[in-house]
C-alpha cells in the first residue's frame, strides 16, 4: 500500500499545472519499539529515542528526525527499502519476520502557486503520514512456548499501544455522536498522551486531515475472533469526524 500511495501522489505532483511556481517534497521514517522512538533511516541499531513535541502553527512532530528532500517516487521508494531493513522484526507463530514496532513514514509537500486573479504567491502544505501497525499477539496458555524476556516487552508494548489507540477512535467516535446531536456538546477527554503511538498520530486521528484505514483481515477460521475484533475496531473509525482547511500562507509585504 505505503509504494502504491507514493507513486500516485508523485503522479499528482507531476501534473502540469501553469499556477504552480515550486514544489519540495520532504520524507522522514520512524518506527515505535517499546514506547520508543527511532529514526528508521539514521539508527538501525535502535541506540537514540527521540522525543516527540508539539508546537501551534506546527502540531505534533519528533525531534531529531533526519528528513531528506527527494525529487521524484524512486527516491522515496529507496528510502522506503532502506527503512525496512531496519525495521525490528522477530519470528512469532503467526509469521516468521514479524514486525515488532508500528512505523510512520512522513511525506511532507510544500507548494508555491499563483493563482489567476490572485495578488501575490501562496504557499499550500500538506503532510501525509503513511502507517504500518504491528499486529497484536495472544498470549496462548495452552501451548507450551517459552518467550524470551525482550519478546515479552514487545508484545505487551504492542498490545497496549493498540488498545490506546483503539481507546482513541472509541472516544473520538463518542464525541462525534454526541456533536452530532448537539453542536454545543461538550468534549470528552481523548487519551492521546497515554501512548507514543497516537501522541504520533493525534494530528490524524482528530486533527486538520483526512483519514483512511484499512483492515486486513483473515478468512480462516482459526482466525475468526482477530477478524471479529479488527471489524469492530474499523466500524468505531468509521464514525469519526475529521474537519478539514487548507494550510495555506501568504507572503506578507512588507512595503504596506
Amino acid at each position: 500500500v505505503i509504494p502504491r500511495s507514493i507513486v500516485q501522489i508523485f503522479k499528482e505532483l507531476n501534473r502540469k499545472d501553469l499556477g504552480i511556481v515550486s514544489t519540495t517534497v520532504y520524507v522522514s521514517f520512524v518506527q515505535v519499539y517499546n514506547e520508543q522512538l527511532y529514526d528508521m533511516l539514521r539508527d538501525p541499531r535502535r541506540s537514540s529515542s527521540l522525543e516527540i513535541h508539539e508546537e501551534p502553527g506546527v502540531g505534533i512532530y519528533v525531534s531529531g528526525l533526519s528528513e531528506y528532500a527527494v525529487r521524484n517516487a524512486g527516491d522515496c521508494l529507496a528510502l522506503v527499502k532502506l527503512g525496512e531493513e531496519n525495521r525490528a522484526i522477530r519470528e512469532t507463530h503467526m509469521n516468521t519476520a514479524s514486525s515488532r514496532s508500528h512505523s510512520l513514514f512522513q511525506i511532507v509537500v510544500e507548494q508555491t502557486r499563483i493563482e489567476d486573479g490572485a495578488e501575490g504567491e501562496r504557499v499550500l502544505k500538506s503532510k501525509f503520514n503513511l502507517v504500518d501497525l504491528a499486529g497484536s499477539e495472544k498470549w496462548d496458555t495452552r501451548k507450551e512456548r517459552k518467550f524470551e524476556n525482550e519478546q515479552i516487552e514487545e508484545l505487551t508494548n504492542i498490545n497496549l499501544s493498540l488498545y490506546t489507540l483503539g481507546r482513541c477512535i472509541a472516544a473520538l467516535s463518542k464525541n462525534a455522536k454526541a456533536m452530532e446531536k448537539d453542536p454545543d456538546a461538550i468534549i470528552g477527554h481523548v487519551p492521546y498522551r497515554e501512548s507514543k503511538l497516537t501522541r504520533l498520530l493525534q494530528d490524524s486521528l482528530g486533527g486538520n486531515s483526512k483519514t483512511v484505514l484499512i483492515a486486513t483481515l483473515s478468512p480462516a477460521s482459526d482466525c475468526l475472533e482477530e477478524t471479529i475484533s479488527t471489524l469492530r475496531f474499523a466500524d468505531r473509525a468509521h464514525s469519526v469526524m475529521t474537519f478539514v482547511k487548507l494550510n495555506e500562507k501568504r507572503p506578507v509585504d512588507h512595503a504596506l
